[in-house]
């Protein structure tokens, strides 16, 4: 599972899933270019350089290619000073897009093609490479949303 077939709306959906230090990311060159680098460069601690010698020049080369210079140098700022940057796979928030995914796929089998309810399921455990056990128990969930803010006020 990656980001590959989401975009920028669908990893807002999820932000509340997302670990803090991608939010860090986000609040500092964006989703997109964030969402770029999750795509490439997820599950692994990439270098962070800042720019000086040659094995620091190729490293932000290639963090340029994929999030643009302006990020990349606003990236080799913020974590230059680590030096490795770590960037999580951010599984939950995945796979909360996948199950999303496939309960819109499934209501739009069983509304808009006709399809019976079991032969939705089997076409989606095909497509998505589950078995149909696990696509029944996610049809079986909601969406994961995010906490309601509380407007209760505190007591104490």
């Amino acid at each position: 599972m990656s980001f590959e077939l989401y975009d920028e709306t669908d990893f807002e959906a999820v932000r509340h899933l997302l670990p803090d230090s991608v939010m860090e990311m986000v609040g500092l060159i964006g989703a997109e270019p964030t969402l770029a680098l999750l795509r490439a460069y997820g599950g692994t601690t990439f270098p962070v350089s800042c720019n000086v010698k040659r094995a620091g020049q190729a490293t932000h080369a290639a963090l340029a290619e994929v999030v643009g210079e302006q990020a990349a140098d606003k990236l080799c700022r913020a974590f230059g000073q680590r030096q490795r940057l770590w960037l999580p796979k951010c599984e939950r928030a995945v796979r909360e897009l996948l199950h999303r995914k496939i309960r819109r796929q499934f209501d739009e089998l069983v509304s808009r093609d006709n399809m019976t309810a079991f032969w939705a399921v089997q076409n989606l455990a095909q497509c998505h490479h589950l078995t149909d056990r696990t696509v029944w128990d996610i049809l079986k969930k909601t969406d994961n949303a995010p906490p309601p803010e509380s407007r209760q006020i505190s007591l104490l």
